[in-house]
């Protein structure tokens, strides 16, 4: 069970951060490693708006 900081969950989407790992309704969700990314880097930074620049210099 990853700690408070290691995972994000939201009506049931959860993403580990420890093991990249992606679930929704606890089904596992694959992702290519920019998706992954991005979805990492969006959960990290709830209530933020960001261009669309923004997001593609990050992954």
């Amino acid at each position: 069970m990853p700690e408070e900081g290691d995972a994000f969950s939201f009506r049931g989407l959860q993403v580990n951060y420890l093991s990249y790992e992606v679930r929704l309704s606890d089904r596992k969700v694959e992702l290519g490693p920019k998706e992954l990314k991005l979805l990492i880097f969006l959960t990290k930074h709830p209530g933020r708006v960001y261009s669309r620049d923004q997001l593609l210099d990050y992954v």
